[in-house]
């Protein structure tokens, strides 16, 4: 059992490391590393936005201001907003026609880590 007692369970290895979801397994690859890199590339605008807001609010940024800074509810709802356009823009292509249901991102933003209510 773990140390940490906020979980109730050890983590179990999926293996999900050797699955293929496409004909080519590159593709797979390359689906993963784009993936990875969005995930990079969107943690690193959100950053970008709080430390505008701390030199704004502050006119210094610190390493603490950044990871103890608790967005509003308005920055929470318009960050998720510009989340899912960059979502729509880069995975966009890839998903279309995908979706009976007219919105082709959804399931993807569930699957890819980059969606729900987290940011």
């Amino acid at each position: 059992m773990t140390d940490n007692p906020g979980y109730t369970a050890d983590f179990i290895k999926s293996d999900t490391d050797r699955a293929t979801f496409m004909k080519d397994p590159a593709m797979d690859h390359l689906m993963t590393a784009l993936v990875s890199v969005s995930t990079e590339i969107w943690a690193q605008a959100r950053r970008v936005k709080i430390m505008e807001r701390l030199l704004e609010d502050h006119g210094k940024v610190t390493r603490e201001l950044i990871e103890g800074y608790m967005p509003s509810a308005e920055e929470e709802a318009s960050w998720r907003a510009e989340r899912d356009r960059f979502i729509e823009r880069t995975f966009g292509s890839i998903t279309v026609g995908h979706s009976g249901e007219g919105q082709p991102m959804m399931e993807f933003r569930n699957r890819s880590g980059m969606g729900g209510d987290e940011s």
